[in-house]
């Protein structure tokens, strides 16, 4: 059975290196690529069902894990996979308790990509999405008690508050009970390793506190991404 994969991926050199990784890993594959959030859910809305989505962290219309939270809020069963430049410990970490399935380092090797996907897609073609896993280079480590994802619902309350909501407007938008709401903004403020809102919705957009912000991949990350098709 062939897979559905849509990329989330501004970096045209990159992109083009993903899509024929992608390509070539199974018959009959499938991949639609786009650049920016609001495309990807153009994409998903006009599209059959995708089995997995392949997103950058840094995107024109996102910096950050604002895209990933908006994607998996919007789409729950649909799993995220994180490929970013930006692979410090703390960047994995978080990916995986924002929701991703897993994250891959850009500077991974083309058989580390593809071990990685196979590992992900479960014996009947179809993408897991519970997996809590970290990908470094292709090797599979069990997620730990410091990655442990955001549930659902913590994901949508956290959604609301950086979009400026209290805890009354949450709970009614959500049609949850306010002292609900409080308890899942302690679980959340608690996984996220903080002590406000505010820092809460920091940590959404914080990409550089882990590794110094690039312009776009690294050369090494670029290099490894073609270093078997050139």
């Amino acid at each position: 059975m062939s897979n559905r994969y849509l990329v989330v991926e501004d970096h045209p050199l990159f992109a083009e290196a993903l899509l024929l990784i992608l390509r070539a890993n199974t018959a009959g594959t499938v991949v639609t690529h786009v650049r920016s959030i609001a495309d990807a859910k153009a994409a998903i809305a006009a599209s059959e069902p995708f089995d997995m989505i392949l997103l950058d962290l840094r995107l024109p219309d996102s910096h950050g894990f604002g895209g990933l939270l908006e994607l998996r809020n919007q789409y729950p069963r649909l799993p995220v996979v994180v490929v970013s430049a930006f692979s410090g410990a703390g960047v994995q970490d978080k990916a995986i308790v924002f929701g991703a399935s897993a994250f891959i380092a850009k500077s991974a090797s083309r058989d580390a990509f593809r071990r990685v996907l196979d590992q992900i897609c479960a014996g009947d073609g179809q993408a897991s999405a519970e997996r809590g896993i970290v990908i470094e280079t292709g090797v599979l480590l069990p997620a730990t008690s410091q990655q442990r994802p955001l549930t659902g619902q913590q994901m949508r309350v956290l959604q609301a508050i950086c979009n400026g909501l209290q805890n009354k407007q949450i709970a009614t938008k959500l049609d949850i009970a306010e002292t609900t709401v409080k308890a899942h903004v302690s679980e959340i403020l608690r996984k996220l390793h903080v002590t406000s809102r505010t820092q809460a919705v920091l940590e959404v957009s914080k990409l550089e506190a882990a590794i110094a912000t690039p312009a776009g991949p690294s050369p090494a990350a670029t290099r490894s991404a073609f270093s078997e098709f050139v």
